[in-house]
């Protein structure tokens, strides 16, 4: 009897279902209930206890006091509920046990843990984080780009968000994408909904304008009461190197130009090692014939000391030409400068007017007289008159072609010479009676007003009787052809030639084309250009030189540029084909433009198109 043990077994009369995790938004109370029956599943377990319990994760408490344990009786329904509530409304979760207790039923016992489990509360809630990124060091002056990331680490999305900032002074706002809404100064930006782990991103521009540390926050809020802030320290760095380039705007060909330098140092610390180098377009020559780059060594520069020097060239080429410059020192930004200036070639007009002939002739003889005209300018001269007057004791009785004799003088007229040309005009003349000083000159004008002239003085001496002469006619000078003239008479010619002078709808039509340099000197910069009528359409171009189409309705069709045209050259091979679109009488336009014929020559070619 005195090696006895007692056990009690409880038999237990009961089933239970308890809560199952949840996930509720952070910040509201949720309600837990365990359902306990007997085990025939109808009949409530009353006078059963269910104790409750948080035991991690996420701080919280059940009503109404917020203890973190709590036993709840079963009730007339078999129910045992509680409300539970975070502590502090943040995301995360919170772990709950729960027991099952039966009444003691033996003496008034206490009561018996007979089931035992747990739950989980999830606590969802929208999140905004800001992070802000951007250079940690700006040069005064420059543009500097912040870019601000506005993430919700939340796992439902937060709602109606925007974003806020304000520019120190040190910055000038310069634009930003998504653009914002300015309320003073103040920086706007409604981005609506960001959904769960989702970040939008802004990219912010500004100028910096003053040097020293600068700082400036940003702000995020969204609809559900969530706000975050991101800030962002940077410094503007204020440029100790200052450079100023000038130079003349526009200058001629063969000028002389300088530029001027100016280098500062702007800061409040010496620079130590100040260079120059310099970069400039080949059309420059500099003066002392160095070659690109040319470089300087200022050595040192205090606070507030300037050098000013200039840099010299010659203009070699027309254009824009420029000059690009570099001032670099130790420890300071690159300080650039750059300057054009516009070259042209001056625009000069100037005759050369040279007459030569004999010294002496015998009455009854024969001279014969040579006049050159040379244009020396860079421009053509047009309508160049060359007006011959010989002494009453010459008479002419022969000369180039092309002449004319007017009011006893003997006159040629060139239609164009062009710069670099020369043309040779000859004259013969007959001795009729002595005279020791025969005076023939020669004047040459231009429509633009140019003018020269030369004399030649011949004695004309008694060789026997006196002559009567007999006045003759002015006739060509067969016997003295202009030998290695370079002559600029004559102009282009256009020729243009159909396979057919009439076509019906639909048909296609074909032009050959014909080029020609008539002239004795050699023609550049050649542009022919072709116009279609209305009802003609353009179909496609062939020959040595390519061509396009020009407009929305390929009506005006342009050939490649020809860079020279040999004299007397024909170019030849050119073949438009084009369609019959309506039925017409139709003309199609050809002209050429060159750098001698610049008023251009054209010629038409009629076309009829029959239903």
């Amino acid at each position: 009897d005195q090696r006895r043990q007692t056990a009690v077994i409880h038999w237990v009369d009961a089933q239970w279902q308890l809560p199952a995790p949840a996930v509720v938004p952070a910040g509201r109370p949720h309600r837990l209930t365990t359902n306990v029956r007997r085990a025939a599943g109808a009949t409530p377990a009353t006078g059963w206890t269910v104790r409750y319990e948080v035991t991690g994760g996420e701080p919280a408490g059940f009503a109404p006091n917020g203890q973190t344990a709590v036993e709840v009786p079963v009730d007339a329904q078999g129910l045992a509920s509680v409300d539970i509530q975070q502590l502090a409304s943040a995301a995360g979760a919170t772990t709950v046990s729960i027991q099952i207790l039966r009444p003691g039923i033996v003496n008034n016992g206490a009561p018996v843990v007979v089931g035992q489990g747990w739950t989980s509360i999830t606590w969802s809630a929208p999140g905004l984080a800001v992070q802000i990124n951007g250079p940690q060091s700006i040069p005064a002056g420059t543009e500097a780009t912040f870019r601000i990331d506005v993430t919700n680490p939340g796992d439902i999305a937060s709602r109606d968000v925007v974003v806020s900032t304000q520019l120190p002074p040190s910055l000038e706002f310069l634009g930003a994408n998504p653009p914002p809404q300015q309320l003073g100064e103040r920086f706007d930006w409604r981005m609506g909904d960001i959904g769960p782990r989702e970040t939008r991103t802004i990219q912010l521009r500004s100028m910096a304008r003053l040097g020293g540390d600068i700082r400036f926050g940003v702000q995020a809020r969204s609809a559900d009461g969530v706000t975050s802030q991101g800030t962002f320290a940077s410094r503007v760095n204020k440029a100790s190197l200052a450079l100023v380039m000038t130079g003349p705007p526009t200058a001629f060909v063969g000028d002389t130009v300088t530029f001027r330098l100016e280098v500062a140092n702007t800061g409040d610390q010496p620079l130590s090692n100040v260079k120059l180098t310099s970069n400039f377009d080949a059309g420059l020559e500099h003066d002392k014939g160095l070659r690109s780059p040319v470089a300087w060594v200022l050595g040192d520069l205090q606070p507030g000391q300037r050098d000013v020097r200039g840099i010299t060239f010659i203009v070699r080429q027309p254009g824009q030409l420029c000059v690009g410059m570099e001032a670099t020192a130790d420890g300071a930004e690159i300080a650039p400068a750059r300057a054009c200036v516009n070259a042209t070639v001056k625009q000069v007009s100037s005759l050369q007017v040279a007459k030569a002939g004999p010294a002496e002739v015998a009455v009854g003889g024969t001279a014969e007289y040579t006049i050159e005209v040379t244009n020396n300018g860079n421009t053509p001269l047009t309508n160049v008159r060359i007006i011959d007057q010989y002494s009453d004791n010459l008479f002419p009785t022969a000369g180039t072609k092309g002449y004319a004799v007017e009011n006893g003088a003997i006159t040629w007229t060139i239609p164009e010479l062009g710069p670099g040309v020369q043309v040779r005009r000859r004259i013969a003349c007959q001795a009729v009676r002595a005279d020791g000083n025969a005076v023939n000159q020669v004047r040459v004008e231009t429509q633009e007003g140019v003018v020269g002239g030369d004399e030649v003085v011949t004695r004309i001496i008694a060789a026997g009787p006196s002559f009567a002469p007999r006045r003759l006619p002015v006739e060509d000078l067969r016997g003295a052809a202009e030998s290695g003239n370079v002559n600029a008479d004559g102009a282009l010619k256009i020729d243009v030639r159909a396979t057919n002078d009439s076509a019906k709808v639909g048909d296609s039509l074909t032009y050959f084309i014909t080029l020609t340099n008539a002239r004795q000197v050699s023609d550049r910069q050649v542009k022919l250009r072709i116009t279609l009528p209305e009802g003609l359409t353009f179909a496609k171009f062939g020959g040595r030189y390519q061509a396009k189409p020009l407009g929305p309705e390929n009506r005006v069709i342009e050939v490649t540029p020809i860079a020279e045209m040999r004299p007397g050259e024909a170019i030849d091979g050119m073949k438009l084909e084009v369609h019959a679109a309506e039925a017409g009488k139709y003309r199609i336009e050809v002209e050429a433009v060159s750098q001698r014929s610049t008023s251009g020559v054209k010629v038409e070619q009629a076309t009829t198109v029959f239903p």
